[in-house]
């Protein structure tokens, strides 16, 4: 359906707004509730590693899931060209 095809609904526009503004208000409140639990925790948790540990798993199963090279496999490729350059 093209965008000239489509009717003005009222009803559908008021729907479409509210929902997007409690969607907004909910990531506003996580944000938020993120915010005071990196707070109580950054005295006790080194956040910055954890959080990096967090992506690097991430990552690794993503590319593990759309890849048939192991991001471990190339880590080690690229490991080694290092030890190389570094000798």
């Amino acid at each position: 359906m093209s965008k000239k095809e489509i009717a003005f609904d009222e009803t559908l526009v008021k729907d479409y707004v509210e929902r997007l503004f409690r969607i907004e208000n909910e990531i506003a409140t996580l944000n938020e509730d993120k915010k005071e639990l990196n707070e109580e925790f950054k005295s006790k948790v080194d956040l910055k590693l954890v959080g990096s540990a967090i992506k690097l798993i991430k990552l690794e199963l993503k590319l593990n899931k759309t890849s048939e090279t192991t991001l471990e496999e190339v880590k080690n490729i690229v490991l080694d060209k290092i030890n190389i350059i570094m000798s």
